[in-house]
């Protein structure tokens, strides 16, 4: 009997986290299932998104030389008394 596959071998599969043999018996199930590929081409499109929005949202390299001053500035008040 062949497993059935769901959303968290889905996300597995596009993360390369399957072994050899559920990585055939997903690519099978994706080829003879179009509501389980279209699912799993929902996923990819979210995945792109994401890694898209995380690269976008870097910050300044204003932004983390402020936090740096900040950084070796704090505590230095307190440490003179």
């Amino acid at each position: 009997m062949k497993k059935r596959i769901n959303q968290d071998d889905l996300l597995k599969y596009l993360y390369n986290e399957v072994t050899l043999q559920q990585k055939k018996e997903i690519e099978e199930a994706l080829a003879s299932d179009p509501a389980l590929e279209e699912q799993f081409f929902d996923f990819l499109d979210m995945k792109k998104q994401l890694d898209g929005f995380a690269n976008q949202n870097e910050p300044s390299k204003k932004s983390i030389e402020k936090i740096l001053k900040f950084s070796k500035s704090y505590g230095k008040d307190t440490m003179k008394n």
